[in-house]
């Protein structure tokens, strides 16, 4: 009797906990095995032996899968689109390690507009704040990856992101100087009479001057710190007197697809680019889509930060990043921004006319 009534209890039991599991709401992210197992059969992630991916567990926002030896996160990438769908998520980070994925889910949004405040510099490096991040700021720090390339469409907000970086540039640290190539004649006058700008010019033949002066600048700098016995600016300026300290130096060059047409300009800038780095000269490029044809594969190379915005089409998106995530931004400053210290998608700072000129009044 007493055995049939705890059986009696124990099925009662089980009954009233899949009543009251089947009223808790479900989590969007968590999945079964069976819609995983459909999932992952109809993305097609195999390697060569046609092994697939597993599903094995979701711990919070996490979703562990066991992965096959010969798929690696470069396999996952293309089909982030999906994931993100199926998931109902906004963003996803993950990495492959001893055969297991870990994908870290997020439904959290950037902002679709952030203004720009002008924050107190770090004089431990050489750093503008693009925007709001989902963790934070996205930086750039000129003295870990010295040179920018910053690309996205008309109405990407390119040319915004460019006056957020010089305002804070100009503001923040005092001893850089400037050298400005406007190609598109109007995108950097702000700049052109301030104290800092040791050059202004809109010309092809400007750029060819410039590039040419900086090109000398480096073999003198490089002299000086070998006579000194550095390798570096920045440890050359620690061993010599205030008076003989060498000043670290910013070159722009807005629109630098006008540069197309002259060759041996390019291989000037390439080299440029590639010799600049440790005498404590950066540089900065903006364009549209950086072609081969527009911006040869020597110079794109030596441009450590790539900051890319929205762009028109999948084809112009792999041409910034080699990634055709930049298709899918919404445009005015929303982008994504690779160097040394990873990847960082962000909504830019937005300053208007009135505020540049407000943070440059009296420099």
């Amino acid at each position: 009797m007493i055995e049939l009534l705890v059986d009696s209890l124990f099925d009662a039991g089980k009954i009233l906990f899949k009543c009251i599991k089947e009223c808790i709401p479900k989590n969007e992210n968590e999945k079964t095995k069976e819609e995983w197992l459909e999932f992952l059969t109809s993305i097609e992630i195999t390697n060569k032996a046609k092994q697939k991916i597993e599903y094995c567990k979701t711990v919070d926002n996490t979703i562990i899968f066991r992965v096959p030896h010969g798929i690696s996160v470069n396999d996952i990438k293309p089909k982030e689109i999906y994931f993100k769908d199926f998931l109902n998520a906004t963003r996803l980070e993950y990495e492959i390690k001893n055969n297991w994925l870990s994908m870290k889910i997020y439904n959290e949004f950037l902002p679709e507009k952030v203004n720009f405040e002008l924050l107190e510099p770090d004089r431990k490096g050489l750093k503008v704040n693009l925007g709001k991040s989902y963790d934070g700021l996205a930086t750039i720090d000129f003295n870990i990856t010295p040179h920018v390339l910053l690309a996205g469409a008309t109405n990407s907000g390119k040319s915004v992101c460019t006056h957020v970086m010089l305002v804070q540039l100009y503001n923040n640290y005092p001893d850089l100087r400037f050298y400005l190539a406007d190609m598109k004649k109007v995108e950097l006058l702000n700049y052109r009479n301030l104290n800092n700008t040791v050059k202004y010019v809109d010309t092809l033949e400007g750029v060819t001057e410039v590039v040419d002066e900086l090109l000398e600048e480096c073999d003198r700098r490089y002299e000086l710190l070998g006579k000194e016995g550095c390798k570096k600016l920045e440890t050359y300026n620690k061993k010599v007197s205030k008076y003989r300290r060498l000043k670290p130096i910013v070159f722009v060059v807005e629109e630098c697809v006008r540069l197309i047409s002259d060759k041996e300009l390019q291989k000037k800038l390439a080299e440029l680019l590639f010799i600049a780095r440790a005498c404590g000269i950066y540089i900065i490029l903006t364009i549209q889509r950086p072609t081969k044809a527009c911006l040869s594969p020597e110079i794109k190379s030596s441009l450590g930060n790539i900051i890319g915005l929205k762009t028109v089409n999948k084809r112009n998106s792999e041409c910034i990043c080699d990634d055709n995530r930049l298709k899918d931004l919404r445009g005015f400053g929303h982008g994504w921004v690779w160097n040394d210290l990873g990847e960082t998608e962000f909504q830019g700072y937005y300053i208007d006319e009135s505020d540049i000129d407000k943070y440059l009044k009296g420099l």
